[in-house]
């Protein structure tokens, strides 16, 4: 946790900002107070570096790419080189603030994408109140 922030990951300022902003639009496109965005951030990105200095990049935070079926060769980037705060900031902080809200299920032979529940109140995850 990088010391005076409310998000429980090792993050230079640049990408708290933006976190803070993940946040701020979670609030006003999922009508959820901000102590919750910053739970649920802190939840999604736990215990993660975002400082390349120190640890190499962790696999959820690429973007995902589309797949694509039936051709020879991958089509997917070629993020071996990109460090962390590339790989997150690649996406728009509403990309991220959908990612981390929603859940894809398939129920009744349909994908569909749920609300996931937030942390429960006792993680500590909630570090505002």
């Amino acid at each position: 946790m990088t010391s005076g922030s409310e998000f429980l990951l090792d993050a230079p300022a640049d990408l708290q900002d933006y976190f803070r902003e993940i946040a701020a639009r979670m609030v006003l496109t999922f009508d959820i107070q901000r102590a919750e965005a910053v739970a649920r951030i802190n939840r999604h990105w736990r215990g993660q570096t975002f400082d390349e200095r120190k640890d190499p990049p962790a696999n959820n935070l690429v973007v995902p790419a589309p797949t694509h079926r039936g051709r020879r060769h991958s089509t997917r980037p070629d993020y071996s080189a990109a460090g962390p705060n590339d790989l997150v900031l690649h996406a728009s902080p509403d990309y991220w603030a959908s990612v981390i809200y929603f859940e894809e299920v398939f129920e009744d032979g349909q994908l569909r994408r749920v609300a996931r529940p937030a942390p429960p109140p006792d993680s500590e995850c909630w570090t505002l109140s």
